[in-house]
């Protein structure tokens, strides 16, 4: 694996977080709908609205276990992300990379955040030369 794609773990399990937080959102909603017919409903023993409405409730807490599992890796994997970064011997690339991939700034943040009174970097030279030095010096063994 790529130094890249290593770092990269983290933005797309970050990502598969939040869809599937959006995921228990609309089942949340789905639930509610189910339950709101089911209390208008005059007729007792409507059984199929009741198997909806437990099927929603299965679903959703399936997959908020599922979403702790995530959640659990992630942290694992930006520890283990972190640790590797701690070890790049340039302080400028270790910077970089931490803000980068750990708090998934964009290029101009990174720009920003590693700039400073005494020297002002582009984003064109932290996305190219910088980057491309940073990811050179990581070690992934």
């Amino acid at each position: 694996m790529q130094a890249k794609e290593y770092l990269n773990q983290i933005r797309d399990l970050d990502k598969e977080i939040t869809a599937k937080l959006e995921q228990c959102d609309q089942l949340r909603a789905m639930a509610t709908r189910t339950t709101a017919s089911l209390s208008s409903e005059w007729v007792s023993g409507s059984r199929q609205s009741n198997d909806k409405m437990a099927d929603c409730v299965v679903k959703l807490v399936d997959l908020n276990k599922e979403i702790d599992r995530d959640i659990d890796r992630l942290v694992d994997l930006k520890r283990e992300v972190i640790g590797k970064i701690n070890k790049v011997k340039n302080p400028d690339y270790r910077l970089l990379l931490f803000h980068k991939y750990v708090n998934g700034a964009t290029w101009e943040q990174v720009a920003k955040n590693m700039s400073s009174n005494k020297r002002i970097y582009s984003t064109q030279h932290i996305r190219g030369y910088m980057h491309s030095q940073a990811l050179k010096s990581l070690k992934l063994n």
